[in-house]
């Protein structure tokens, strides 16, 4: 009887061993906030400036920290249709409200032109404080926000939403974040809610890709030369 449940024992362990194993392993995250404040400084005498004026961060950059957009769109599910939206890429470092902890995020995207009307891009940059739904609803005020279903995954959460922007002027998008304590990595594309899951799919398939781009270009990023 003993050796019966020895062997139940390891037959268990070995199952649980093996879905271990098969597990994605998560993200650390020491090196990507180490890039992230590289870029931080990169843009803080700009961000000094437009906050002694009164007014949000906005500034451009030469090249995405998070690298050639249509390298993330080979992610994308065929049904997401966003072939071409690297097209007239904009890199930008961007701060929403004027509180001055609130975190940069550094944004890349394109397409809204003649190759391609959907507008699709990626973002990186410090998590907020607290809840990151309350962030979204702060720096997307202008707008209504429907959140899906977030979950866990690689030791942090994705969170996928919608965004109307109605009567603001603002296209509407839908998106999807990777949130840590520490970063946050994004997805978001013009589309409507119907679609909002094949986007989630491709922040999950490019996560790995984003973080590497950006430990391997947040150093040679420079600010465009208005």
């Amino acid at each position: 009887m003993v050796a019966v449940v020895a062997i139940a024992l390891a037959a268990i362990v070995a199952v649980v061993a093996l879905g271990s194993d098969d597990a994605p392993a998560p993200i650390a995250t020491d090196e990507i906030v180490q890039a992230i404040e590289a870029l931080e400084a990169l843009v803080a005498d700009e961000r000094a400036a437009d906050e002694a004026e009164g007014n949000s961060l906005s500034a451009g950059l030469e090249t995405c920290p998070l690298g050639d957009l249509d390298d993330v769109w080979n992610f994308a599910s065929d049904d997401l249709e966003i072939a071409g939206s690297g097209s007239r890429p904009v890199a930008q470092a961007l701060r929403f409200l004027d509180d001055e902890d609130e975190p940069t995020s550094f944004q890349c995207f394109g397409g809204g032109d003649e190759q391609s009307a959907r507008i699709a891009g990626v973002l990186v940059g410090r998590a907020s404080d607290g809840s990151h739904r309350r962030y979204l609803r702060r720096t997307l005020s202008f707008a209504d926000v429907e959140f899906g279903e977030e979950f866990d995954h690689r030791g942090g959460t994705v969170l996928p939403y919608c965004v109307d922007g109605g009567d603001s002027g603002a296209f509407s998008f839908c998106a999807a974040d990777w949130v840590t304590d520490d970063v946050q990595f994004g997805v978001f594309v013009s589309v409507g809610e119907n679609d909002l899951g094949l986007v989630e799919d491709l922040l999950v398939a490019s996560l790995d890709h984003l973080a590497e781009q950006l430990l391997a270009n947040a150093g040679e990023v420079e600010l465009l030369d208005e």
